[in-house]
């Protein structure tokens, strides 16, 4: 068995009573993490219903052996004790679809997903820990109020974790992409917001995206951990994170001064608020080769407003901005001149 689910109380941590509705909320710790109930305010992340789990009907497939939703309960559990598992499971989900609304239906969810969680640590098998993930995840949407709900989370976050080694290839070559592993852990951190590994979560889902080379939605993800954690050790990594999926879009799209600005004013940031950053120098770097780059592009701007398509008034406010945001550049001789010149009426440059 994967030493990782090798704990008989780790197959069995999520212990579902009518009594324990309500999420454990957990205060604000002295490393800055937060606490509060879920909710869709999380930038970077795809749309909540995009994992909300299908309603299990009824269905032929899954048929009741007992009268009632206690005795099918037994029944099942006569199958779990024997060692049968699979037949267990098949009858645990039976009594679901049969008698959703009955007192023991969210301890046999729970029971067929500790099943699955079970042979999936057996066999060291992803697609079972897979099925336990969405097993647990239709526990915790149809049932919140029948289970202990932060203990749910963090068995679901643990599956989700182990599932990132998880590398789907078919005659060696990788064909998946890094969503499904993404939106589990997104789903995890929306339910239990205030747990202590949501962090670290938040940074694998940036990860993620970074892996699947959406860098404006992974930054959006990195902004918010250094947002809702800053005094967190994680918000130092993802302050720098983000800059540098800023960086990658200014270098390998077509060149925009907005992005430009943007990216160089987060670097800025980033230094001023963790001066300390291990990657402080190459920031630092970073900020001197877009501010060359940002003064560039503002000075061939201001040229081209003084050009022979230019009005009088467009070509000295192109210079003036450009002097008031680069005070010290080496184009400031320049600037001065051409708008002495155009005021006194010299004509448009030839360029």
């Amino acid at each position: 068995m994967n030493k990782f689910w090798n704990s008989a109380a780790f197959a069995a941590v999520v212990l579902c009573a009518a009594s324990a509705g309500a999420v454990a909320d957990r205060p604000v710790s002295a490393d800055g993490l937060d606490s509060g109930y879920a909710t869709d305010a999380y930038p970077g992340f795809e749309p909540k219903q995009k994992r909300e789990p299908e309603f299990k009907e009824k269905s032929w497939w899954y048929s009741v052996k007992r009268d009632s939703p206690e005795a099918q309960l037994e029944f099942a559990g006569s199958f779990e004790t024997n060692g049968n598992y699979k037949a267990a499971a098949k009858a645990y989900e039976a009594l679901v679809r049969e008698w959703p609304a009955s007192a023991v239906a969210a301890e046999a969810q729970r029971r067929k997903a500790s099943i699955l969680t079970r042979l999936a640590g057996d066999k060291d098998d992803m697609s079972l820990y897979e099925e336990a993930f969405d097993e647990y995840e239709y526990l915790m949407h149809y049932f919140p109020g029948l289970c202990n709900y932060s203990q749910v989370a963090d068995l679901q976050y643990k599956i989700a974790v182990h599932l990132l080694a998880d590398k789907k290839s078919i005659f060696g070559l990788k064909y998946d992409s890094n969503r499904e592993k993404r939106l589990r852990l997104e789903s995890v951190v929306r339910l239990a917001p205030g747990a202590t590994w949501v962090p670290d979560a938040m940074l694998s889902i940036g990860d993620l995206r970074v892996g699947d080379d959406e860098l404006e939605e992974a930054a959006a993800v990195f902004d918010n951990v250094v947002t809702r954690f800053p005094k967190s050790t994680q918000a130092r990594e993802a302050v720098f994170k983000a800059c540098k999926c800023r960086y990658d879009l200014v270098l390998h799209q077509e060149y925009d001064a907005s992005r430009c600005r943007n990216a160089l004013n987060g670097m800025k940031t980033a230094l001023n608020r963790y001066p300390d950053l291990n990657e402080a120098e190459l920031l630092k770097e970073w900020i001197q080769e877009f501010s060359e780059k940002l003064e560039e592009s503002s000075w061939n701007n201001a040229v081209f407003y003084d050009s022979r398509q230019r009005t009088k008034q467009a070509a000295v406010a192109a210079y003036e901005r450009f002097l008031a945001e680069f005070p010290e550049s080496q184009h400031r001789g320049e600037a001065v001149a051409r708008i002495e010149a155009i005021k006194s009426g010299a004509a448009p440059l030839r360029k």
